[in-house]
């Protein structure tokens, strides 16, 4: 009986290894493919925190990523027939650190400079989109396999265990596509503030806003005009403050039977 729990937990431990290392080689991909660009940048455009978002990213993957496994642990507990007590009690005791381990390193992440040079976070961001849509999508293919195909078996048993891996990790996929349009800024936006009219105008129609009939245009040459005054009043009332101005004469009166000045009188009264 020993011999087979060993040969179990051996078979286990050889069917996880390649998942295992290659959760320690994939973010060491990353951390190269992101040295690599950055040595290919100017300068003054490098990222000197690399080796630190690479770290902190890391840790926040392999915890979302446990936390996803205590959700379905959860799940599986409620729905299932298993035993409800001992599964509820490891799903809590994976999640609680795992929730604060991911919580911590995403605050963490947030107080580099990660939206000046957003390269790691993009491809940690693929890379547990990844590792959850697998599962994700391989759930989905089993649960249409048992609902559609006439299998030698009780459908109702393998669809308590597959319908806590569409849930947890089919709905984490879903979640995680979006915050990903979100973080492109690829979801459809709402209108802007102040794109309506205000009183009841016409509503912004295909090509722009459309000017109310009736309407009265700008003028736009005497908004020019009355710019320009401004900034004239703005550049002598700047020179003013200048140490050493002089304020200018005033022309000279005309003088009778004199000789008319440089551009002739200031006309009078």
């Amino acid at each position: 009986m020993e011999m087979i729990g060993m040969m179990g937990s051996l078979g286990t431990l050889v069917v996880m290894l390649p998942f295992m290392m290659m959760g320690l080689v994939i973010p060491l991909v990353i951390y190269l493919v992101a040295r690599w660009r950055n040595e290919r940048a100017a300068t003054e455009q490098r990222d000197s925190q690399i080796g630190l978002k690479v770290a902190l990213y890391m840790l926040q993957v392999v915890g979302f990523q446990i936390g996803l496994l205590a959700v379905f642990l959860f799940l599986l507990a409620v729905i299932s027939e298993m035993p409800t007590a001992d599964f509820i009690r490891i799903a809590i005791g994976l999640g609680l650190p795992a929730a604060g381990v991911f919580f911590i390193h995403k605050n963490l992440a947030a107080k580099t400079n990660t939206e000046s040079f957003p390269n790691v976070r993009r491809m940690f961001q693929g890379w547990n989109m990844l590792i959850t849509a697998m599962p994700g999508f391989a759930s989905f293919l089993v649960l249409s396999v048992v609902i559609f195909a006439d299998l030698p078996m009780e459908k109702g048993d393998v669809l308590r265990v597959i319908f806590p891996y569409v849930m947890t990790y089919g709905g984490a996929w879903v979640l995680l596509s979006i915050q990903w349009f979100k973080s492109e800024g690829l979801m459809p936006q709402g209108p802007a503030a102040g794109s309506y009219p205000q009183g009841g105008g016409q509503v912004p129609m295909q090509g722009g806003y459309q000017q109310p009939q009736g309407a009265q245009q700008p003028d736009l040459q005497a908004q020019q005009a009355q710019y320009q005054q401004q900034q004239a009043a703005y550049q002598q009332q700047v020179a003013q403050q200048q140490p050493g101005y002089q304020q200018p004469a005033a022309p000279a009166a005309p003088q009778p039977g004199g000789t008319p000045p440089a551009g002739g009188y200031p006309p009078q009264g």
